[in-house]
């Protein structure tokens, strides 16, 4: 049996003995490269590497014997992705941008964080991450035309792309632009006479990606050259990636045989990613600073972060950069309070009965237990539950939230409030119970 079978058998046996989140966070993201009787685990930065290592190195090797008892395999961990072992972390290779400078255009450089390494795989972008890997490895669907609403992965995956190439072919001519910069450079070429040299250079890169084509919309002049330019390139088997906040046939201002190139090829989308996506990058995004965030504060960011990707990770950065100015541990209750202003309260009415009826099935007991003079353990704690819920997220007062619950005095259900914001502090059933429940209500 090849290692590499051995090793998909190991990561198999590992995912059904972890939690989700701990293989999704630490070992869904090694690559395994055989050398020999040697096995190299690549972690993507070296806090990974550690951290597998010092949790994981000893059961991996239990399992790689246990599989293979007859081939000793000796196991390194070290930085680096698939092909390409590092001892140290290194930046990615710089761009080659010959002939640009002279003549005034303006490629951008590529993000380093902007690889297939550091993107997050979901539901919403399988399909375009996919077609990007295709385009690399094999030169298919070309053009790749990516789009989707703003700050949800478009660009990351088409620099993705410029890297990979590069890694693949050092002396490759790679261009990265918005479309504005493409207008920008034409006319200043148009201006200066040097239209011909303009033409030369975008005709000549191995490949041309390019942001938000629909800013080209109403451009006829540019419209026109990027149709020459595009066609020159694709008869030259030359690579594209041009991305959008739609489709080419919905950009309105297009020329129709503009319209028709861009989607001659492969068009993907790119949706908002669902919960367990935002929670994986989160965690992520928290590793590369060296965080270990809680599984319940990344789930209430994911939660109330919708519009983007981008505001997801600003919402992060908010966090983390609170909880070192401010010397406190990130807890839930410390990460409301540290992004109050960003995430909002979702305004849902809301009544104490169904806190009360939520409440009451969450412990396995019915409403007339909450409401009735019981004062065994397991009735008592969930009424006192039940209280403090209904003061933070109803508009009663002690007096009647006491009135619904069997008649009890004001104090009663202050006492009770007093209780378990205090027993939070060091149950931690207790705290995790009341934030699933809030989660649930709200």
């Amino acid at each position: 049996m090849s290692i590499s079978i051995l090793w998909k058998r190991c990561l198999n046996d590992l995912e059904a003995e972890v939690s989700p989140q701990v293989f999704n966070t630490w070992l869904r993201p090694l690559h395994a490269q055989i050398d020999a009787d040697v096995l190299y685990l690549l972690a993507p930065n070296r806090f990974v590497m550690d951290w597998v290592k010092r949790h994981f190195a000893e059961k991996i090797q239990q399992k790689f014997n246990q599989l293979n008892p007859k081939q000793p395999i000796k196991l390194v961990f070290q930085v680096g992705s698939q092909g390409k072992m590092v001892a140290n972390e290194q930046k990615p290779p710089l761009l080659v941008k010959k002939n640009a400078s002279s003549l005034g255009i303006n490629p951008a450089p590529l993000n380093k964080r902007f690889t297939f390494q550091e993107f997050v795989l979901g539901d919403s972008n399988r399909l375009a991450h996919a077609a990007s890997m295709e385009m690399v490895q094999n030169g298919q669907f070309n053009p790749l035309f990516i789009y989707g609403g703003t700050g949800l992965g478009k660009t990351h995956l088409m620099q993705a792309v410029g890297h990979a190439v590069a890694q693949q072919k050092t002396t490759a001519k790679i261009a990265y632009l918005h479309s504005e910069r493409f207008v920008i450079d034409m006319v200043r070429a148009l201006q200066t006479k040097a239209i011909n040299r303009f033409k030369e250079y975008y005709r000549s890169v191995d490949v041309l990606l390019i942001d938000d084509i629909q800013f080209l919309a109403g451009k006829n002049q540019s419209q026109e050259e990027f149709f020459h330019t595009f066609n020159a390139l694709i008869d030259g088997n030359q690579q594209i990636i041009l991305t959008s906040d739609r489709t080419p046939k919905d950009i309105e201002g297009l020329d129709e045989r503009l319209k028709s190139r861009l989607g001659s090829g492969l068009t993907v989308n790119i949706n908002k990613p669902d919960i367990e996506t935002k929670v994986n990058i989160l965690t992520q995004k928290a590793l590369q600073a060296k965080i270990i965030l809680p599984e319940d504060v990344a789930v209430y960011i994911a939660e109330n972060i919708d519009n983007s990707i981008r505001e997801l990770e600003g919402s992060l950065h908010r966090l983390l950069a609170s909880a070192r100015l401010m010397q406190e541990s990130i807890t839930l209750d410390f990460s409301r309070h540290a992004l109050k202003d960003l995430i909002k309260p979702k305004i849902r009415l809301i009544h104490v009965g169904q806190i009360q009826q939520t409440v009451a099935d969450y412990y396995h007991i019915s409403v007339s237990d909450l409401l009735s003079q019981r004062r065994h353990r397991h009735i008592a704690r969930p009424r006192q539950m039940a209280m403090l819920l209904c003061r933070e997220l109803t508009s009663d007062n002690y007096p009647t939230l006491g009135r619904l619950f069997g008649n009890r005095d004001r104090t009663t259900v202050l006492h009770a409030c007093k209780t378990i914001v205090g027993l939070k502090l060091t149950d931690s059933q207790l705290n995790q119970d009341y934030s699933h429940l809030v989660r649930l209500l709200a």
